[in-house]
């Protein structure tokens, strides 16, 4: 499998510090992207946003850029917020890269294939507009559309998914394995380059110390009749069995890799509509 989102595999550390100071990386951006979207004196109003416990590796916020007599543009922010501490360990960290590749060339690569073989447009992949980022660090950024005002939101990943959602939902992951593999027909050398971009990377020695610290809660949580099976499967060695999830078998593809309920956005009509299965998660 290869993924579209960053993998860490590690435990993070949030840089409280930056977060008390990351709006005004975040205005400069606005500034530019309301510039490029002919606002000539606009008012950016920047809200925070909180995921509830889903997302640690970045501060959200939600963004109007108004401006008299133009109609306002919603977009949705998130900066980086990770401390030295983690940026210091034995693993890269470009936050945010993988995203910006799949805004700017590999979305650009499906929709030139749908194009070409005449997909109609209801059965094409839909993701959201990139208007903006910075990569530097500590001031890494990504501005995205934001379609919450237009009636679209995640699930509740506390609550049960259903039939209608689930199937909605695979649709939309199939069209994303079936250009990938149109991708691979198409031009099997460039489809090589990016598996290497995008194949997960690990730190073994961090993997190693994320699941020593989770083991113990995972058998706090189970049923007292299940305690001596689950700790037999757990020693049989819990590290191949993890990394096995992430070996590709008969086939390669570019996959989304955190492909769940708080990365996919929806509105319901007479069925499900997904407008943007596509947050590509870092």
């Amino acid at each position: 499998m290869y993924h579209i989102n960053k993998d860490i595999g590690a435990s993070v550390s949030i840089d409280s510090s930056n977060i008390a100071h990351n709006q005004e990386p975040l205005r400069n951006l606005l500034k530019k992207i309301a510039q490029e979207q002919n606002y000539k004196n606009p008012e950016i109003i920047i809200n925070d946003l909180t995921s509830g416990g889903a997302n640690y590796t970045s501060t959200l916020y939600t963004v109007i850029i108004k401006e008299k007599n133009k109609e306002d543009l919603h977009l949705f922010a998130k900066v980086g917020a990770l401390g030295d501490s983690f940026r210091e360990q034995e693993v890269s960290v470009d936050l945010f890269d993988i995203e910006r590749f799949a805004y700017l060339k590999l979305f650009k690569i499906y929709a030139a294939l749908e194009e070409e073989h005449g997909v109609p447009e209801e059965h094409r992949l839909p993701y959201v507009k990139m208007y903006g980022y910075d990569d530097t660090m500590y001031k890494e950024t990504m501005v995205l559309e934001n379609l919450i005002p237009q009636g679209y939101g995640p699930c509740d990943r506390f609550k049960s998914i259903d039939w209608e959602y689930a199937s909605a939902a695979m649709t939309e992951c199939a069209k994303m394995h079936a250009l990938s593999f149109a991708f691979k027909k198409k031009d099997p050398e460039e489809y090589e380059k990016v598996l290497d971009l995008a194949k997960p990377t690990y730190n073994y020695k961090l993997l190693d110390i994320m699941l020593s610290n989770s083991i113990p809660l995972a058998l706090k949580t189970v049923k007292p009749e299940h305690k001596v099976s689950f700790a037999k499967f757990i020693n049989r060695g819990v590290k191949e069995t993890f990394m096995e999830y992430y070996e590709a078998r008969r086939v390669t593809a570019i996959i989304h890799g955190d492909y769940r309920g708080n990365n996919l956005l929806h509105r319901v009509h007479k069925s499900f509509s997904f407008s943007s299965p596509i947050d590509i998660d870092s």
